[in-house]
């Protein structure tokens, strides 16, 4: 058993090994973000294009969350590993330099949500609502999933996204990132458009 195991795991090696680039890119999305896609083809499909809220947030879709998003870098990284993949390209040290560029970007991306919903709600009157998170999170839970889930995010969603495809031209890969974070987001029909979107541009 040891030695089929050993053997299977050889092959999968060898078979990640010998993958294309393109063939790596589908891999690693689907790896990270399967269960994302499946959620948002289902909201495309069931749900009629309104307005929604994000719905309620649990301890329950907290911990599931964290799980999924763990579980799905856990595996990333070793197909980096298999890959020979160089993370100094992601430039992921944290400087006073980066830090303050951040906490501005943050009040970049708080205008530019406002302003978006705002010009939208002049075209359709009361198409777009700011409609927070219903929360019913424990502080640990909470603590954990901001921690962890905007770096899953940004470091997928943007970085390994736009890494991947930039040799297509850098903002062919910063729209094809912003879409597929807007696509993510689904569930939340406009607002997946019009606040997701721009905020995927602007990151």
């Amino acid at each position: 058993t040891d030695g089929a195991t050993s053997s299977g795991i050889v092959s999968m090696k060898s078979f990640i090994r010998k993958l294309s680039a393109p063939a790596e890119f589908l891999l690693v999305v689907l790896v990270c973000f399967w269960w994302g896609i499946a959620g948002s083809i289902r909201a495309l499909v069931s749900r009629s294009w309104g307005v929604r809220s994000a719905g309620e947030f649990t301890d329950r879709g907290a911990l599931t969350l964290i799980i999924l998003e763990l579980s799905s870098v856990a595996v990333a990284f070793w197909i980096a590993r298999i890959r020979g993949w160089s993370f100094r390209s992601f430039n992921l040290q944290a400087t006073w330099r980066s830090t303050a560029a951040g906490v501005l970007l943050c009040f970049v991306i708080a205008s530019a949500r406002s302003i978006s919903a705002a010009l939208t709600n002049a075209v359709f009157p009361g198409a777009v609502h700011l409609l927070p998170v219903v929360s019913h999170v424990s502080v640990p839970l909470l603590i954990l999933t901001l921690a962890i889930n905007p770096a899953f995010e940004e470091m997928i969603e943007a970085g390994y996204f736009i890494r991947s495809l930039e040799r297509y031209g850098m903002w062919a890969a910063v729209f094809a990132s912003a879409l597929f974070r807007a696509f993510l987001h689904a569930h939340l029909c406009v607002n997946a458009i019009v606040v997701v979107f721009p905020i995927g541009l602007i990151f």
